[in-house]
Formats: C-alpha cells, sequence, structure tokens
C-alpha cells in the first residue's frame, strides 16, 4: 500500500465527515492537530482522495440509471472518442472501464427514461454499432460505506445515504451552479469557489446552508482512489429472486459490516444489488462472493463479479 497506517488511521476518522473538526479526528486517532493536517494534505496531493459533497439527487428529482454495453467497436481511435464523448455529455455523472463482458459502465442521471433513450439514441447515430449489448438498471437507493479496510480501529462514522424523500426540491439555476461547483470545480476554500463562480461569498454561504438544511447536500466526504493504495475494485451484481424488503435491509446490514464493502446500490431492471468491493488479489474476491451466497441463501439467484479498471468520470452532481 502507498498509504502509511498514520494516514490510514485519520482516513479512517475522518473520510465520510470531511469536515470533522481537527481536534475531534486528534482525539479519536491520538495524533496531533498538525500531523492530521499534513496527513490529509499529503493525500491530497497524492490523488488518493478529493473532498466531496454528498448530494441527494433523488431530492432534485433525478433519477440514476446504471447501463452496461458490450462494445461493437474494435477500433481503439473510435473506442476512444466514444469514452471522450460520454466523459463530456452532461447527464453522464460516471464513466467506467470494466472487463469481462461488459467493457464500459455508464451512470445516466436524468428526469426521465426518455431522456437517457434520446442521449443513447444520439451517441449511436454519431458511433455506429458502438453499443452491441446492454444490461440496464435503475438506482432505487445508494448508500456509502467508510474504508472500514483501512484500518483495525472503529471510529464513529456515518453511512452516506441517497434516497427519494417525500417532497422534492425545486433547485434553481444558481443552486445547481453552486452544486456543480462543489461537485466539480477544484477549489481550496468556499472564498476561491465564490472567486471561480463569480458570486459573492455571502450567497454561496446562505445556498449552501438552504440545501444542506432541506438535505439535498447531506454531508461531505473524502472520494478514496483505491487503486492508488494498491486496491483493486470489482462490482458484484446480485440478482435475488423476487422483491424482498426484509432481505434488502438484511444485505444492507451485511454490506455495512464487511471490511470490503464501499458501496451499496438497491436497483430495479436487470438485477436488484450492487456492491463495490476493494481488495487486494482478485482472488479474494472470490471468498466475499461465497460470503454472500452463504448470507442470502435462497434469497439470491446469481452473483456476476465484474472487475472495473478505472473510473474515467464521478461526478456528484451533472455536469
Amino acid at each position: 500500500m502507498k498509504i502509511s497506517k498514520k494516514e490510514a488511521e485519520i482516513l479512517a476518522s475522518i473520510e465520510l465527515d470531511a469536515e470533522k473538526p481537527i481536534e475531534q479526528v486528534r482525539k479519536e486517532t491520538g495524533y496531533r492537530d498538525h500531523t492530521v493536517r499534513y496527513a490529509l494534505h499529503s493525500l491530497q496531493s497524492r490523488g488518493i482522495i478529493r473532498q466531496l459533497p454528498f448530494i441527494n439527487l433523488f431530492a432534485l428529482g433525478y433519477n440514476i440509471y446504471n447501463i452496461f454495453f458490450s462494445l461493437g467497436i474494435h477500433n481503439r481511435k473510435v473506442r476512444d472518442e466514444l469514452t471522450k464523448a460520454l466523459i463530456a455529455t452532461r447527464p453522464v455523472t460516471w464513466v467506467a472501464e470494466m472487463g469481462s463482458e461488459y467493457p464500459l459502465a455508464l451512470g445516466i442521471t436524468t428526469r426521465n427514461m426518455h431522456e437517457v433513450h434520446e442521449l443513447l439514441n444520439a451517441l449511436a447515430r454519431r458511433f455506429k454499432g458502438a453499443f452491441f449489448e446492454k444490461s440496464v438498471s435503475a438506482q432505487f437507493a445508494t448508500v456509502i460505506f467508510a474504508h472500514k479496510y483501512l484500518s483495525k480501529k472503529r471510529f464513529k462514522t456515518s453511512t452516506s445515504v441517497m434516497t427519494r424523500p417525500k417532497e422534492i426540491y425545486e433547485a434553481d439555476e444558481l443552486d445547481q451552479k453552486i452544486m456543480n461547483g462543489l461537485s466539480n470545480i477544484p477549489h481550496k476554500s468556499r472564498r476561491e469557489l465564490a472567486q471561480k463562480l463569480a458570486i459573492p461569498l455571502s450567497t454561496l454561504e446562505l445556498r449552501i446552508k438552504k440545501l444542506e438544511k432541506a438535505q439535498v447536500i447531506t454531508g461531505y466526504f473524502y472520494a478514496v482512489d483505491s487503486s492508488k493504495i494498491g486496491m483493486q475494485s470489482f462490482k458484484l451484481v446480485i440478482y435475488g429472486r423476487g422483491i424482498d424488503p426484509e432481505f434488502s435491509q438484511a444485505l444492507l446490514k451485511f454490506a455495512e459490516a464487511h471490511p470490503h464493502v464501499v458501496y451499496m446500490m438497491e436497483c430495479f431492471g436487470s438485477w436488484d444489488y450492487e456492491l463495490n468491493v476493494e481488495v487486494e488479489k482478485p482472488e479474494d474476491v472470490v471468498a466475499i462472493t461465497q460470503e454472500i451466497y452463504e448470507f442470502g441463501g435462497a434469497q439470491i439467484n446469481q452473483i456476476k463479479v465484474l472487475s472495473k479498471f478505472r473510473d474515467l468520470k464521478m461526478a456528484m452532481f451533472p455536469n
């Protein structure tokens, strides 16, 4: 691992609460204030972590569709052009290079399925034969867990949950500009972000507080690039047998407790759940898959293991 024990423990303490006071991190880890600050600065400068807001896109009326493709394009140049086009497309919030049967995966964030259809049609006209075979699922809920494998010590952390509330928040153009800035524009401070967005700092702070109060922004976390600390990522696509809310809750508790599960998504479509796991060796994911089969029993029909080589785009708000 390209991360020290000290850095791992500090990150484990603050990962899902990026605005946790340094004094509290000091009390939890035993490291001095300047050590905590230096570790976080070092992790960020090396590209291992970046601070992001956790934005509940469902609260804004968005839907998220995960689409996995096998490609009919074999020309590398054309494939690269397709990838660049996907990264540059605003509703596409996630692009990843995958292994096995689906070399490309997308997350498309839109108001309705018709927008997904229009987007894919436009790309298909531009890149004929690109999308050979596809599997689609819509997300119902997304949960981010702490990277528990970072440290054997357990700290007070919370999970970040994205789910649809009873009321949709009507974000205006300025709200959207600010959420895009928080998510996608590099900045060292709110003052710097206000300057880059060309709005008064007081306006920025007021709007952010309003979005936080409305539970649109539910917190701030450090996104971890696990590939830079020697970990390999896999997505476990789980096909259940029917719809069972009790099993969904049980699987959520299993995922939250498991040291190598970092995301869980509840879906509707080709499959029912997605678990993102991070391991040091590929064979470790086989053991995790067996654990899930033994845990789920008759509730699980099939688990597909998809290797993820790298994220090409990961945005918390469409940009």
